[in-house]
């Protein structure tokens, strides 16, 4: 029988293995850290054009936000200058005087201080005037109290009166406190011999009226001239007072009154 040899035991040396797992290790370590680095940067970065974008938005919005407002603001001056340009509500007020056609006696005042009184020899050309110009369906002039708009041009001229009450009769509100407005002429078809009539055929109230007139709008065939009319008032069909005035080419659009009238 052989005789058994001893184990033979081999230490083997992993310190080379060590230091290359710990250098490995180690570099991972270090890529880790630059990662983890790098990551953060990046973040940081991200964060602030983020931030720097939202700060720039925010801004933006304000900015529009403002200029809205202020956009609003100018268009709402513009409008109420539009408005005022468009359509000036000037009433030119006449002066209280008195005339030598003793015009307390007939129930005016605050005649307007451009008019001049026209004679009473001229009243039955007037009426014949008035009669020519207004409308067959009508036939004559109003049985309690009239008053009468005329001129001779193809401008457009209107006539309102302001009742006791309040109510204003002209081409807008044609009828009010018993009176009604049937004449209104050079509106579309132009005449030479036009009229603006508002009458009463009976019982006007009592109380002031307020006689206005206004060039609504010029005819360019005299767009430079100025528009000579007559006012006449009549009480049971005779005439009580006529005046004529002017009014130049530059007031189209104003509101003149010519005088109050007071009806016992």
């Amino acid at each position: 029988m052989a005789k058994k040899e001893p184990d033979e035991y081999t230490i083997r040396d992993y310190s080379a293995i060590d230091r290359q797992i710990n250098e490995i290790a180690n570099r991972e370590s270090v890529l880790t850290n630059k990662l983890k680095q790098d990551n953060l940067r990046k973040l940081a970065i991200t964060s602030f054009i983020f931030a720097g974008a939202l700060s720039a938005i925010i801004i933006a919005s304000g900015i529009t936000v403002w200029l809205i407002k202020d956009q609003k603001i100018v268009e709402v001056v513009k409008e109420k200058i539009v408005e005022v340009t468009k359509e000036p509500k000037i009433i030119i007020e006449p002066h209280h005087h008195n005339h030598s056609q003793n015009s307390s006696s007939n129930n005016i005042s605050n005649l307007n201080p451009n008019a001049k009184i026209i004679d009473n020899s001229n009243n039955n050309q007037l009426n014949k005037e008035i009669n020519d110009r207004l409308p067959n369906i009508q036939g004559s002039i109003g049985k309690k109290l009239n008053f009468s708009l005329i001129w001779n041009n193809y401008d457009d001229l209107d006539l309102h009166v302001k009742t006791p009450s309040g109510q204003i009769i002209n081409y807008r509100k044609k009828q009010s406190s018993g009176g009604h407005l049937d004449a209104d002429k050079n509106v579309i078809t132009k005449i030479l011999n036009p009229i603006e009539n508002i009458r009463w055929d009976s019982n006007p109230p009592k109380g002031k009226y307020e006689v206005f007139t206004k060039l609504y709008k010029k005819d360019n065939r005299n767009k430079f001239q100025n528009t000579n009319f007559k006012i006449i008032i009549h009480k049971d069909q005779q005439i009580v007072n006529s005046y004529e005035n002017t009014l130049p080419p530059n007031s189209t659009g104003r509101m003149v009154k010519l005088f109050d009238y007071n009806v016992d």
